[in-house]
């Protein structure tokens, strides 16, 4: 596995060809939580990708660029979004910063060239020695370490745990930014729209401490009840994760080793509903 730097690795994405069979979306609740290899083992065979992004928006516009990553001619074009709260929120400060809509709006580098350039950096060591320079960072900053994958994956590895810490962010969140109710309509719309052009949608809440499901719960103004039923009814398939079984380190972050083993409990939750 190559080294990336943090700008390659976003730029990987934003690049990122139409060759892949399954695609990812989301925020760093996927990008974190989601290992396309280890899918892979269940799902032998496919090209999967994950395109999650910092604090992401699920709007129309970045599900159809997510839905351009999937190759033209795959047999089963399939996207996988990971639903919070978080992803009615329009447009946020870390988003713009950040994330997809900072990412997006930078000039797309050439896939080919970026890929070259990674080869070059890791051949004479130039990417070891940043990635090594930004976890000793991370690290002197008590933040959990990380390891960008070209799949889209970032591993991650926290050296302390505090399972309430987004629960208490969160709670005054939701108390100063409500969610946009007419983004639930455009996401649910995109849904349908991306169904009728042969691509399977699957849709999950993604795990986290109990603390965080209640505040989300109480707090957020979505009702994940509701929202599955419509989700369905606009001809995705909403699968009904293990919410409890895979734990954070801050509440809704996975550490690596929870992600393979919920990566491959996607993964089966997805082969059995296309079975079914």
């Amino acid at each position: 596995m190559p080294f990336l730097s943090t700008s390659q690795f976003w730029q990987l994405k934003i690049s990122q060809p139409p060759v892949h069979d399954l695609v990812l979306a989301g925020s760093s609740r996927v990008f974190l939580a989601v290992s396309p290899r280890h899918m892979a083992r269940v799902m032998p065979g496919r090209s999967i990708y994950n395109f999650g992004f910092v604090a992401c928006s699920l709007d129309s516009a970045y599900l159809e660029h997510a839905s351009r990553l999937l190759d033209p001619g795959s047999d089963a074009p399939s996207m996988v979004l990971c639903v919070s709260p978080q992803g009615f929120m329009r447009r946020t400060r870390t988003n713009e910063n950040f994330g997809y809509l900072y990412w997006s709006s930078q000039p797309t580098p050439n896939h080919r060239l970026l890929l070259k350039q990674i080869a070059r950096d890791n051949l004479w060591g130039i990417a070891l020695a940043r990635s090594a320079g930004r976890n000793i960072s991370r690290l002197l900053r008590r933040e959990a370490l990380g390891g960008y994958c070209c799949n889209g994956w970032e591993a991650s590895l926290a050296r302390r745990r505090d399972p309430d810490d987004y629960a208490h962010r969160y709670e005054q969140v939701y108390k100063r930014q409500a969610i946009d109710l007419d983004m639930v309509e455009e996401f649910l719309d995109s849904v349908q729209s991306l169904q009728r052009r042969g691509i399977s949608v699957f849709g999950f809440r993604p795990p986290g401490e109990a603390s965080m499901r209640r505040v989300e719960d109480l707090r957020s103004g979505v009702d994940f009840a509701e929202l599955a039923r419509r989700f369905d009814s606009a001809g995705g398939t909403w699968l009904a994760v293990d919410e409890t079984r895979f734990p954070t380190y801050d509440g809704v972050h996975m550490g690596y080793k929870s992600a393979r083993r919920f990566s491959r409990h996607l993964a089966r939750l997805i082969a059995e509903a296309e079975r079914s």
